[in-house]
């Protein structure tokens, strides 16, 4: 019993881990494209573009 409820709720956390912070990671690179294709038409830096 300890070793098939050892795995499932390792199993369990690592899937809610993976779902949480798979979804802030997408957000932020987002956001640093954006922030990176603003700064860069901003300060006229076409070349980083």
């Amino acid at each position: 019993l300890n070793r098939n409820g050892s795995p499932e709720m390792q199993t369990q956390t690592v899937e809610a881990s993976v779902d949480r912070p798979d979804t802030p990671p997408v957000d932020y690179e987002a956001f640093e494209n954006m922030k990176i294709k603003h700064g860069g038409n901003s300060n006229g830096r076409t070349t980083v573009y």
